[in-house]
């Protein structure tokens, strides 16, 4: 699923400050009206590279999004493919995604929430009972706290026997003892600062990023 795409790259890993996002991608993004809770949010085609842990790269996307608390991405999401996709070509991704996924190190994670198998899953594609936005969890991975959450969506019903509905397959890391951690750092440099512990604010990306790293390293 590598690829030579000669769109901008955005590279970015749980755990990664805005800074290293930037230092890493040729995807340019605002940095001028960050604050330390921000969401950068991209629709547009591009190469989206995943940095870790367990990095690995995707498929070009029109869609990522970089949950950041205290500049440090927390979650991620990302489609990756350009195109909604017919039912057969869905199925197709999310079998390279698993290869792709599983080579790279991670692990399936069986314990977090029941998945459906196979003829499961390809039974609620086809069920008209279904609303038309209905999600599946077609898999889920484990890297330390990190998880991966492979998802599938039917985005509408093109066709009147199911067999022409779009989907959407959708790629979603977190961490949540990153996040807690991110938490934490943003509090403490809002007390240092006197600024109201429950409110975003404005930061200076470099300057803040450096006081971040003090509190807290690289996880990955």
């Amino acid at each position: 699923m590598t690829t030579d795409s000669p769109l901008p790259r955005l590279v970015a890993g749980l755990g990664y400050t805005l800074v290293d996002v930037r230092q890493h991608s040729t995807f340019a993004f605002r940095t001028d009206l960050l604050s330390d809770s921000y969401v950068v949010a991209v629709d547009k085609p591009l190469q989206f590279v995943f940095a870790g842990p367990h990095p690995f790269e995707l498929a070009p996307t029109r869609f990522v999004s970089l949950e950041c608390t205290a500049a440090i991405v927390t979650a991620i999401q990302s489609s990756p493919h350009l195109d909604y996709l017919t039912q057969a070509a869905a199925l197709s991704l999310l079998a390279q995604l698993s290869e792709r996924i599983i080579g790279a190190g991670w692990k399936v994670d069986r314990d977090e929430r029941p998945v459906p198998t196979g003829p499961e899953l390809n039974l609620g594609l086809r069920d008209p009972a279904l609303p038309d936005d209905t999600w599946w969890f077609a898999a889920i991975y484990r890297s330390a706290d990190a998880r991966l959450f492979v998802k599938l969506r039917r985005t509408h019903r093109a066709g009147r026997n199911g067999a022409d509905d779009l989907f959407l397959v959708t790629l979603q890391w977190r961490d949540d003892v990153l996040l807690d951690r991110a938490i934490a750092v943003a509090k403490q440099l809002r007390r240092e600062d006197s600024v109201a512990p429950d409110l975003d604010r404005p930061i200076v990306l470099e300057t803040y990023v450096d006081r971040v790293r003090t509190l807290m390293p690289k996880p990955y």
